[in-house]
């Protein structure tokens, strides 16, 4: 008998049942939306906590402890417009994932989830359109020393916003998804 790949897989993990048991699953369609949704959702959940905690705890610290201080902020700043387009487009994807879940009759607690990553995301977007840019402008400058401190408060308070949003999602994903 000639044993092609589709046959090798169903001797191996059984019939098709519309769940996911082989490695071709996926492209014969038995990966449903829902769980498409959910796998986006963890994803993207943890790459946008995961960025923000290692930029805030680990990259920027090391920066600062490690130059000075003119320096390290420099080069932070030459980091700062990556970090926020990969925040903006995980936290995007993210809503996406939250999006196709309440299409999908997820459940009325998924409008919360979504209002929280929408809360999240403008932050982030406000921190990127606006209150960096701005901070770019004044770096440097000794008549903008105070306003760039102010806006550095700002700034810091947005992303924790966005941190505790975006943790608290990713730490709460298995509760959320064991939901049908």
């Amino acid at each position: 008998m000639h044993l092609t790949f589709d046959t090798w897989t169903q001797e191996r993990y059984g019939p098709r049942s519309g769940r996911a048991h082989s490695p071709t699953a996926f492209t014969r369609g038995a990966v449903s939306m829902n769980d498409f949704a959910r796998g986006l959702f963890v994803t993207c959940a943890g790459l946008w906590a995961g960025s923000g905690i290692f930029f805030s705890l680990v990259a920027l610290p090391t920066l600062f402890m490690n130059m000075e201080p003119a320096d390290a902020g420099r080069t932070a700043a030459l980091l700062f417009p990556g970090y926020y387009a990969f925040g903006l487009g995980a936290g995007a994807l993210l809503l996406a994932a939250v999006a196709i879940l309440v299409a999908r009759g997820g459940g009325r607690h998924w409008y919360g989830i979504a209002l929280a990553v929408m809360l999240g995301l403008a932050c982030h977007a406000y921190a990127t359109t606006s209150v960096r840019p701005r901070m770019g402008e004044l770096r440097g400058l000794p008549t903008g020393v105070e306003e760039f401190q102010r806006l550095h408060r700002v700034s810091v308070r947005l992303n924790a916003v966005v941190l505790i949003i975006s943790f608290a999602l990713l730490a709460g994903s298995a509760k959320l998804l064991d939901r049908r």
